[in-house]
């Protein structure tokens, strides 16, 4: 099966996510402000955002598809998703406010990390599913 054009698609989703943070950088670090890009609650939201965002895309997949779905998995994954991604995004973004931290801040930079993968992985994922429905 080819995911190309999806994975072309998924990439200009991720640019209006992936700019913003680039220009953010390009000019902190040219101002010499290092610390300021990883302590900014930036990281955080656009995280939450993205794991959003995978979940739409896989529930999306899964109201047209007619295949046999076990409920329970897909239970879990949602209860994972806001367990290791969501809650974890606010946490970090709630921490950096009180009390920012470079530990903190680079916590929340693995976790963007970490969201991005799942914004590719979830979103071919939707696009198996909704393949598998045609």
């Amino acid at each position: 099966m080819n995911y190309s054009k999806h994975l072309k698609s998924l990439l200009a989703s991720y640019a209006f996510i992936i700019v913003p943070f680039t220009l953010m950088i390009i000019i902190k670090a040219s101002e010499k402000k290092w610390q300021e890009i990883i302590i900014t609650s930036d990281w955080s939201i656009a995280s939450f955002i993205i794991f959003g965002q995978s979940l739409t895309f896989l529930s999306s997949a899964l109201i047209k598809t007619s295949r046999n779905k076990k409920r329970e998995g897909w239970e879990w994954y949602i209860a994972k998703v806001f367990l290791t991604g969501i809650g974890p995004s606010l946490v970090f973004y709630t921490l950096l406010l009180v009390k920012p931290s470079m530990i903190i801040g680079i916590g929340q930079i693995l976790l963007f990390i970490y969201a991005s993968y799942r914004f590719f992985v979830d979103g071919l994922t939707a696009r198996k599913l909704e393949n598998d429905h045609e």
